[in-house]
């Protein structure tokens, strides 16, 4: 970031930075961002984000009813998704790499337009209801554990495939 002529290197997109902005629509997360901080685009206008490779951490509630957000793309990032990240979000397809962490509860909860998850690694601390209520969710792509605790696909009335990796 720059001002007056003088450049900042930007680490972190702070708390509630741009909270309730509907008209913020688009935003660039560049490389060398670590942190999405709490609520920092809760109930924003954004249809995508696409996160680099710097990004650690992701706050609770960062995304939460940001109901026009369609796609998220984690780009080999070694994230930690805190809880509530995405609840209530417009994503149809996720994919989360096993460089991600979840951690927390309902991380992708009552995400309505939800119809495929794939992970590629249950390496998660995620509590519990990690899908709740994703009405639309049909297919579940999950790593072959031992045991699965948590509660991960609950009151998904339309998942019809769950296939354990």
């Amino acid at each position: 970031m720059e001002n007056n002529g003088t450049t900042f290197a930007v680490k972190k997109i702070a708390d509630s930075a741009f909270a309730q902005r509907a008209e913020l629509t688009n935003v660039v997360v560049e490389e060398g961002i670590t942190t999405i901080g709490y609520s920092a685009f809760r109930g924003s206008g954004l249809t995508s984000v696409k996160f680099p490779s710097t990004v650690t951490y992701v706050g609770i509630a960062a995304f939460r009813d940001s109901y026009a957000l369609n796609t998220v793309d984690f780009n080999g990032c070694t994230a930690e998704i805190d809880a509530e990240a995405f609840i209530g979000t417009a994503i149809e397809e996720l994919t989360i790499p096993e460089t991600v962490m979840l951690k927390g509860w309902t991380n992708f909860g009552w995400c309505p337009q939800l119809r495929t998850v794939v992970m590629t690694n249950m390496n998660q601390t995620a509590h519990h209801d990690v899908f709740k209520a994703c009405g639309k969710l049909e297919t579940a792509v999950l790593p072959k554990v031992d045991i699965m605790t948590g509660g991960y696909l609950v009151d998904c009335p339309s998942l019809r495939r769950v296939t354990f990796l």
